[in-house]
């Protein structure tokens, strides 16, 4: 159970530090013309990160009446697993939102709370990214599942982190 939190925790005191060195790391210091060209392709990004997110998704929904599948809504974790597809396809949506308004910014002219918006997009950036990495890897396990009872107790942990 610990481990479980601390999968849950993990990611968000890794956003939140290098959110923090971000700020104290870019306080007081004008961000150039790389700026317009880092907001676009996390922009591009999420719309691939979207893409593959629904893709995946959809196979998952396609795949339902598979063993593996049973037994994972038999053990209750379908539901987690539904909802971590659901939670980084919200994430990277903030994501893209904040990139779309950070990409409007003037960061030539410094203001104060230029700081302030670049560390909230680098919190928000590094936790979209850790979250789907950790989605990719649960249903990664789920594909290379097998119907053999060790993998399914070990694939429904991993599901409930």
């Amino acid at each position: 159970m610990r481990f479980l939190k601390l999968k849950f925790i993990l990611p968000l005191i890794i956003s939140g530090f290098s959110g923090l060195y971000s700020f104290l790391l870019f306080n007081n210091y004008k961000l150039s013309d790389f700026s317009s060209n880092l907001f676009a392709s996390v922009i591009t990004f999420c719309g691939i990160i979207i893409g593959l997110v629904f893709t995946s998704l959809s196979i998952l929904l396609s795949i339902e009446e598979r063993d593996i599948i049973q037994q994972i809504k038999v053990s209750g974790t379908y539901k987690t697993l539904i909802e971590k597809f659901s939670f980084v396809i919200n994430l990277t949506f903030i994501l893209l939102t904040l990139s779309i308004f950070e990409i409007c910014i003037d960061f030539k002219n410094a203001k104060n709370w230029h700081s302030y918006a670049f560390s909230f997009w680098i919190f928000i950036t590094i936790l979209t990214f850790i979250k789907y990495y950790q989605l990719i890897n649960s249903f990664t396990n789920i594909l290379k599942a097998s119907n053999k009872k060790s993998n399914i107790d070990y694939l429904n942990k991993q599901l409930k982190a």
